[in-house]
């Protein structure tokens, strides 16, 4: 039995029992069910190491081609991840690299890149297409040179219409062989960065002709290789023009050099009679006239120097156009320049009602060294410009010391004109310097001017070594001024009599300006100086018993003028001329009636202005001095005055712009007509209110004028004339230059027409035939005006308008004075929204009713309404009051 056993089981038995035979006898059972135990255990021990080593080989074999299988798929993750990179190289920050794992996402993401990508080589494809027909459509000829093999890879059409052949001709041809190949035609472009732009070169086409082209080049990439874009376009005809302006400009060197030549032989022919007419009207002036005569030579002298100005202006822009124009610099006497700069200008000053202030501080040097006439140009230009462009207010020239120089022996001056003009907008200013420019078309359709004077000024200043500015504001003025560098010397004082009398002095003056001005010349002699504003202010002043050696008094003041404050001081303070002397400030030296007043108050001074500072104190020496007892002027007007026969008096209206123009005719028709009243217009739109208010029976009318020109204003009084049954001959006055000037005076609806020069003869024989005809009008102008009522509302022209029905008249009558009543209130409502062409529109429709029912007065106001422009807004407010007013009084009228 023991040899049964399993040898571990036998060996365990017997350290524990020994050799009991018997023992395992009894337990023979039980212990082989041991031993069987242990044979099955070590069975299944060795399955199990062999088990374990085959599992461990399949293990190995597993891993290893899960291991494989895992790189296989990491081989295709990074390349699907390549693919997805190069297709859209931002998916390496979005959620693409975060999901490295997420097969499915990665293919969804690579499938949605690839449709994407066809669409946009679709797009490509088609943008291609596009461009190649927009190149094919383009006027200038395109070509794309590969830049390794200078071989031509796309020609548009133009550009192969130019080689005269077809595009497969061209493409894959040598450039610089086929296309350029004289020198003339290449260009070489050595680096990546060069490029040709609109250079000249010559094209050479299939015919061997060569043709001038304007070629640009640059780099490129077409293709994914590098490329030269050239971009050519064919300037035979510009290089054609070219030799043309070539040509002409040689033309016109030579028209130039004629024309400088023929500038010079005009000049002198123009200077000789000029100058004569000058120097004679100077030496003329210093002997013994009338002030009526002294006044037409004063016309004759500034008309010549008017004309020699316009001749110089013509001159110097030639001069400085060609860079011959110089310099002359010399002692020049700086106060006496200023002056007569004033004298010269004042009469425009005075002509519109402006003040024209000269400001020279007393510390200023009498002489500098400077070109006299070339700064005399610039100012009386600025000057000129600021009272042409000056509708009310001011005009100041004044000339101050800025700074010394380093040295001491120069000194800067600056020179400034300012004014209360319209100003021009900022936008505008640098266009008054060109040539021939103003600040906009209306300026020079209103005002006038060539446009060369502030071209040549800025042009003269520097040559100087200046600049002419400009501070403007529309609305506010302007201020034009410039300075120079200058010796100067102060040279011996003018003689200004004694004044060691004067300690106090009253100025009156409502120019806060002018005031001021006086003031620092008086002040400069230790005279001390009370300002008043106006007249009232003034008499409250000398009524307080404060005394002045002298009361310097202005002449145009609101409220008391100077005459009627002088005569305050004689008649109610009492107080004579040897207790209060005057000395009087007035416009012009022409006015008899403000002479013969001045006379009468015992003013023993007058002054004109603007105010010299030497005059002031020779006048202020002479008012205290016991030899002065007449007024300091002129001798009053003489008349000598001729007729022509005619012996009636009429009434005759000249509209004329040109003041030299206006005097000229006055003078003429008072010689002709003594005893006629004349009346007188600057221009259209002036002429058709003088007519409306004075009736005149005869009317000579200029063409070319401001604002409105005389065949535009003569069509207005002929629509006027049409319901009056009064035609007023109009005679124009023209120049005779233009063709078929005097049939359009006819045609516009003038009666005759005069060609200037006019001269006495002319008008004597016009006025002899037309006022004839106006004589022997069945028309009357006393028989209008002997019946001031029919003129508001002619009934009996009504009634026998309406062949005598007298219902009618009454409806008409009711109907219209509530039309009209209704049309007031509008044309209110109209002006306080400030709505112009509203305001026009009703008072067109109130002229055409009015004139209908024969209520002329109320006619003319609409009339006048309706001329009014925007600008003139403001002065609609009385004229409204005025037809209301009308409207009122032909409401007692009607119901009368």
């Amino acid at each position: 039995m023991e040899s049964d056993l399993h040898k571990l089981l036998l060996r365990q038995i017997k350290r524990h029992f020994g050799q009991t035979s018997d023992l395992t006898a009894e337990l023979s059972g039980f212990i082989r069910d041991i031993s069987d135990t242990y044979y099955s255990l070590e069975d299944d021990a060795g399955i199990l190491q062999h088990s374990l080593d085959l599992s461990s080989q399949e293990l190995r074999d597993a891993y290893m081609k899960q291991k494989q299988d895992a790189d296989g798929r990491q081989e295709i993750i990074e390349k699907i991840m390549t693919a997805i990179y190069a297709l859209n190289p931002s998916s390496k920050n979005d959620k693409v690299a975060a999901d490295k794992k997420d097969t499915s996402f990665l293919f969804e993401s690579l499938i949605s890149l690839i449709e994407e990508h066809k669409q946009m080589e679709v797009s490509l494809k088609e943008s291609e297409f596009y461009l190649r027909e927009i190149l094919d459509s383009q006027e200038v000829g395109v070509i794309i040179i590969d830049a390794e093999t200078s071989r031509i890879s796309f020609i548009n059409r133009k550009g192969a219409n130019l080689f005269g052949a077809e595009k497969d001709q061209i493409i894959g041809k040598i450039c610089h062989d086929f296309i350029c190949p004289t020198p003339k035609g290449q260009c070489h472009l050595p680096g990546s960065q060069t490029c040709l732009v609109s250079s000249e070169r010559t094209l050479i086409n299939v015919k061997g002709e060569h043709i001038p082209i304007l070629k640009s080049v640059v780099h490129s990439t077409f293709n994914n290789r590098k490329c030269l874009v050239e971009s050519f376009v064919d300037i035979t005809e510009r290089k054609r023009a070219e030799a043309e302006i070539i040509r002409s400009k040689e033309e016109a060197e030579a028209a130039n050099h004629a024309k400088s030549e023929f500038l010079a032989n005009m000049s002198h022919e123009i200077r000789t009679p000029l100058n004569g007419v000058i120097g004679f009207s100077d030496l003329l002036m210093k002997t013994e006239l009338s002030s009526t005569q002294f006044q037409y030579m004063q016309t004759v002298y500034h008309s010549a120097n008017s004309l020699l100005d316009l001749l110089n202006d013509i001159l110097d822009f030639s001069k400085i156009e060609a860079g011959k124009l110089e310099l002359y610099p010399e002692k020049t006497d700086l106060i006496e320049l200023a002056e007569q700069i004033s004298d010269m200008m004042r009469f425009k000053a005075h002509e519109k009602g402006l003040e024209l202030l000269l400001n020279l501080p007393a510390e200023l040097p009498r002489f500098i060294h400077a070109d006299p006439v070339r700064l005399r140009q610039i100012i009386v230009n600025l000057v000129g410009n600021a009272l042409k462009f000056t509708e009310k207010g001011e005009v100041e020239l004044s000339i101050e010391i800025e700074n010394f120089t380093e040295s001491g022996d120069e000194i800067e001056i600056r020179f400034t004109v300012r004014d209360t003009g319209i100003g021009i907008p900022e936008d505008k200013q640098h266009r008054i310097f060109e040539s021939f420019s103003q600040a906009d078309s209306t300026t020079t359709r209103k005002y006038g001017g060539t446009g060369l004077g502030l071209a040549i000024s800025a042009r003269l200043t520097e040559m100087m070594g200046s600049a002419l500015q400009l501070s403007s504001l529309p609305g506010s003025g302007s201020r034009f001024f410039f300075s120079i560098k200058t010796r100067a010397e102060h040279g011996e004082p003018l003689v200004e009599g004694d004044l060691s009398k004067i300690r106090r002095i009253l100025v009156v003056d409502d120019n806060e300006k002018n005031r001021q001005i006086l003031r620092q010349m008086l002040n400069s002699r230790h005279i001390n100086c009370d300002l008043a504003s106006n007249g009232v202010e003034a008499l409250s002043m000398v009524d307080n018993n404060q005394h002045y050696d002298v009361i310097i008094l202005d002449y145009q003041m609101p409220g008391l003028n100077g005459l009627e404050t002088v005569r305050a001081i004689r008649e109610k303070l009492k107080m004579s001329e040897i207790q209060q002397p005057v000395l009087f400030l007035h416009s012009s030296s022409d006015d008899e009636d403000i002479r013969k007043e001045s006379l009468r108050l015992g003013v023993r001074q007058t002054m004109v202005k603007p105010v010299k500072m030497n005059q002031l104190f020779s006048a202020l020496a002479q008012v205290l001095s016991t030899d002065s007892q007449k007024i300091n002027d002129h001798p009053l007007n003489v008349s000598n005055g001729k007729s022509s026969g005619i012996h009636e008096t009429y009434r005759i209206l000249i509209v004329e712009d040109n003041r030299t123009n206006m005097i000229l005719a006055r003078a003429i028709i008072s010689r002709l007509l003594p005893g006629s009243e004349i009346f007188q217009a600057s221009n259209g739109a002036e002429a058709i209110e003088q007519y409306r208010l004075n009736r005149p029976d005869f009317m000579f009318m200029d063409i070319q004028m401001p604002v409105m020109n005389g065949y535009d204003a003569t069509q207005n009084i002929r629509e006027m004339e049409s319901l009056l049954g009064k035609r007023c001959p109009i005679i124009a006055l023209t120049a005779g230059t233009v063709k078929g000037e005097e049939a359009r005076c006819i045609e516009a609806g003038m009666d005759d027409y005069i060609s200037k020069p006019v001269v006495e003869e002319t008008i004597d024989r016009v006025l002899k035939t037309w006022l004839t005809e106006v004589k022997d009008t069945s028309y009357k102008r006393k028989d209008m005006f002997s019946q001031p009522e029919s003129y508001h509302f002619n009934r009996i022209e009504l009634i026998e308008r309406l062949d005598g029905d007298e219902d009618l008249l009454r409806e008409l009558i009711s109907v219209s004075s509530e039309t009209y009543t209704g049309l007031l209130k509008e044309m209110k409502d109209a002006f306080k929204e400030k709505q112009c062409m509203e305001i026009k529109l009703i008072a067109h429709s109130i002229k055409g009713s009015a004139r209908s029912i024969c209520c002329h007065t109320l006619a003319d106001i609409a009339t006048r309404i309706e001329l009014m422009n925007g600008a003139e807004f403001e002065t609609m407010e009385v004229l409204i009051t005025e037809l209301e007013s009308e409207i009122n009084t032909l409401n007692e009228e009607f119901f009368r």
